[in-house]
């Protein structure tokens, strides 16, 4: 059901005006941080800000990026709609209205983090967990969108995922320092993430390079060198052949069977 998910942060603007795409899945789209524009072939064109939840259609030409000059951070799951209406029932708007906000809800942002986190690292049970998750985030934007009637700190190891997201460009992290921030020793974070998420640390954050990537390859026509680079890895060669390792296709695949860019 789920095809991809993830937090593309620091967006910047990716097509050109006379671009835009049509997507083979649905999509819903949360934007955190950061104003830009939303259009389809329904819709004319609509500033959005944070705290707007959008969604995508298949076979629907649509068009969003940043204000020009400025990037914004969104949460994003792209599923086979007609699967999850089956499963769930009728959580997704109709086309004739995409856009809603709905504004800032950590459940739904923990929802968002969590489906990708089970999704990309495969923990145990990382299938039905994923089914779940993206339940959890269409009912809860369901019922923000209905105003349907429906907060904590972060462990230390929470705060080192977040880290990793924030520095996913770096080709690699000095541990000992995270460590140290968190007062304790490289022996004691390295214990306490695995016992926490079930990943080591360094395969954690070669999947948010891996799912950066795919993010950029969905929305994006980066060069496959540009994502490479923008997702901090060794070169395209390197990027390319871990791609294809954990994928099973080629980063070029992997957008042909996506999607197509479409000018209007």
């Amino acid at each position: 059901m789920i095809q991809a998910a993830g937090l593309n942060k620091n967006k910047t603007t990716y097509f050109t005006a006379a671009k835009g795409r049509v997507m083979y899945y649905h999509s819903a789209i949360y934007l955190i941080k950061g104003e830009g524009f939303f259009e389809d072939e329904t819709t004319p064109y609509t500033r959005i800000t944070p705290g707007t939840a959008f969604y995508l259609y298949p076979d629907i030409w649509h068009h969003f990026d940043p204000k020009p000059g400025t990037k914004w951070n969104e949460y994003w799951v792209t599923f086979d709609g007609t699967i999850a209406k089956t499963k769930f029932g009728d959580l997704i708007p109709p086309p004739r209205k995409p856009v809603f906000y709905i504004g800032m809800d950590d459940r739904i942002i923990e929802a968002y983090e969590a489906l990708y986190n089970a999704w990309y690292f495969k923990t145990p049970g990382h299938e039905v967990q994923s089914v779940f998750l993206l339940h959890e985030i269409l009912a809860r934007m369901h019922m923000k969108i209905n105003r349907i009637p429906m907060t904590r700190t972060k462990s230390p190891v929470e705060r080192v995922k977040t880290y990793m997201r924030e520095n996913i460009n770096a080709l690699r992290i000095d541990y000992d320092a995270l460590a140290a921030q968190e007062e304790m020793n490289y022996e004691q974070l390295r214990k306490s993430f695995r016992a926490e998420t079930g990943i080591p640390l360094t395969t954690y954050f070669l999947m948010l390079k891996l799912n950066r990537a795919k993010e950029l390859l969905l929305n994006s026509d980066a060069t496959v060198g540009d994502v490479a680079k923008r997702c901090g890895f060794a070169g395209q060669y390197y990027f390319s052949r871990f791609f294809k390792e954990k994928e099973g296709v080629s980063p070029q695949q992997f957008r042909k069977n996506n999607f197509i860019l479409r000018a209007r």
